[in-house]
């Protein structure tokens, strides 16, 4: 990844810069390669977020940007977008457990209750 750093960098064809930014994505450069179906473990994804940063910063001085900058842009606003994702459905995932465990309290809270255990050492919410 560094060595497609590295390329970005130098002054090079916008074909030389497709090809490094494709590097930096992991996506295969030859034609007729398939693509990868998911970003891979969250380590790549980070290391590619940092890497498309990079070289979004790299080429802020630049006065006009052309394609290949448009479409780092994009492919990180992408990346951001799979990650906002990611977490939003983790959270939803804890949440529906923390409320199935609160229900399963209650259940428990009123079975002790039903059966004149003293709860009072349960505390209600």
């Amino acid at each position: 990844m560094a060595d497609a750093m590295r390329r970005l960098k130098a002054e090079a064809s916008l074909e030389e810069r497709l090809d490094a930014v494709v590097r930096l994505v992991g996506l295969p450069v030859q034609s007729g390669a398939t693509a990868p179906t998911d970003a891979g473990p969250p380590e790549a994804l980070q290391a590619r977020l940092a890497a498309l940063t990079t070289a979004i910063d790299e080429r802020a001085g630049v006065a006009g940007w052309d394609d290949v900058d448009r479409l780092t842009v994009r492919l990180l606003l992408a990346d951001l977008a799979l990650i906002a994702g990611h977490f939003r459905a983790v959270t939803q995932a804890t949440r529906a457990r923390l409320t199935t465990g609160r229900e399963d309290l209650e259940r428990c809270r009123n079975v002790i209750a039903d059966a004149g255990t003293d709860p009072s050492p349960i505390s209600r919410p």
